[in-house]
């Protein structure tokens, strides 16, 4: 389980972001998608929790239609190449 309070975001604590990512809509324009980015891939700065949502990005892409696809593949592709991404495994 993933302790989101401990993780730290843009704005603090990565707190709220189970809430965003229960929230993701294949319709780009959703806000949603501004809130989630301005959390994980602040002008692209990412943070500790930016690496923790890529399984639900690639999840809600896996489950789209083709155009719905575009923002969770844009945002994990940004989390990905952003020099601050931290990612073990």
């Amino acid at each position: 389980m993933i302790e989101w309070a401990s993780l730290k975001a843009c704005y603090g604590t990565a707190g709220e972001l189970p809430e965003l990512l229960e929230a993701l809509d294949p319709d780009s324009s959703a806000p949603v998608w501004d809130e989630l980015w301005g959390q994980v891939c602040h002008q692209g700065t990412t943070y500790e929790a930016s690496p923790y949502v890529l399984p639900f990005l690639a999840n809600a892409a896996a489950g789209w239609k083709a155009e719905g696809r575009v923002m969770p593949l844009a945002l994990a592709g940004a989390i990905v190449r952003s020099p601050d991404t931290r990612i073990s495994g």
